[in-house]
């Protein structure tokens, strides 16, 4: 083959072009199936932490699906003053050291 230098220039060139061109397709392909297993594993997170959530969360519809009401509060908060800070009884309507309505 006596093939002139540009020639030869023009043929590595080529061969070099289509070497990094595979590599890039390679990478890219890695980088894809890494990026799909880290959303599954996102996913899979995601799902873990909705069935807690409703496993372990009060739901409104307990009553409804399970045929009982649902538990009344132990006992209601004390209620503070807006005026003076002063905590005062659940049920009273006026705080007892300044009179404001509460």
């Amino acid at each position: 083959m006596n093939l002139p230098p540009i020639a030869w220039a023009i043929l590595v060139m080529g061969l070099l072009w289509l070497g990094l061109r595979l590599w890039s397709r390679k990478a890219e392909q890695r980088r894809q199936e890494e990026r799909e297993a880290r959303m599954a594993e996102l996913l899979a997170e995601r799902e873990r932490m909705l069935e807690a959530r409703e496993r372990d969360a009060p739901s409104s519809l307990g009553a409804v699906v399970s045929d009982s009401a649902p538990k009344a509060a132990e006992q209601p908060a004390e209620r503070r003053c807006l005026g003076c800070r002063t905590v005062n009884p659940p049920d009273a309507s006026v705080c007892a050291s300044c009179g404001l309505e509460l």
